[in-house]
């Protein structure tokens, strides 16, 4: 069995390639395109919930051409294995 999940990248947003003349990279963000991106579900592996807002963690990753692109970043840790450690710590 493959662990590899399919990536997911975020739609309405476009980083491009930082010019010699810039400090920092660019991009845009088309609003529609994002919103129902969102609404659609597709970023809800990495939606979690801080001080009570909605927030969506993300990876950058940068292209060959020195462009980035944004994934949605799904990572949760193992909740077993954690689970397992605090049992062995126990005193007794």
């Amino acid at each position: 069995m493959s662990n590899s999940k399919k990536t997911i990248y975020y739609d309405g947003i476009r980083i491009f390639q930082k010019k010699e003349n810039q400090p920092c990279w660019s991009g845009v963000i088309s609003p529609n395109q994002l919103f129902g991106f969102l609404k659609s579900g597709q970023a809800d592996g990495g939606k979690s919930e801080y001080n009570g807002e909605t927030q969506f963690k993300f990876s950058l990753l940068v292209n060959e051409d020195g462009s980035a692109i944004m994934s949605v970043n799904d990572y949760q840790p193992d909740q077993s294995s954690q689970t397992a450690e605090k049992v062995d710590d126990l005193p007794f």
